[in-house]
């Protein structure tokens, strides 16, 4: 099974990019309870590189949500 399309999103908008199954080792998402808010933690050698993979996910997730929310809207203004 792969790491999934949020991963490889994630993973080829970093520079330099990273394979989705590397990215899910050092990648952690959770749901934070009672919350509409999710916690993304990434290891690195590098703060910055940590933040950078993180919010790749962030906006990999952002983009997802969107295009899934789409999907459901558009058969009803058909």
């Amino acid at each position: 099974a792969g790491a999934g399309p949020v991963l490889t999103a994630a993973g080829t908008a970093v520079v330099p990019p990273v394979a989705a199954e590397d990215l899910a080792k050092v990648v952690s998402v959770r749901a934070v309870t009672d919350l509409p808010i999710v916690e993304i933690t990434a290891g690195a050698g590098d703060p910055r590189r940590a933040a950078d993979l993180s919010n790749a996910v962030a906006a990999a997730l952002v983009t997802r949500f969107r295009e899934d929310d789409a999907a459901r809207v558009a058969p009803v203004l058909e």
